[in-house]
């Protein structure tokens, strides 16, 4: 999951809480990052390029419009 405002980090919970097997979270605020990491039990992320560390089936990206290209132009480079 990369970002996690209202809308991701409510889906990675919902996500997590329906069996999902989560395996990193990103966003640009590491407080966000750090509480999503605890509360889901996350060792990995800290960037949208390093959620693809973890090997990742899918990645949701969870951002600002604004923010769209710039994300998956980062995460596109590395798959």
């Amino acid at each position: 999951m990369v970002g996690l405002g209202r809308l991701g980090g409510s889906l990675a919970v919902a996500l997590a809480h329906a069996g999902a097997q989560l395996v990193a979270v990103a966003d640009t605020r590491p407080e966000m990052t750090q509480w999503a990491r605890e509360r889901l039990g996350l060792s990995r992320g800290d960037s949208a390029p390093s959620v693809l560390e973890a090997s990742p089936h899918v990645v949701f990206l969870s951002v600002p419009d604004a923010a769209v290209e710039q994300a998956a132009a980062e995460i596109a480079v590395r798959l």
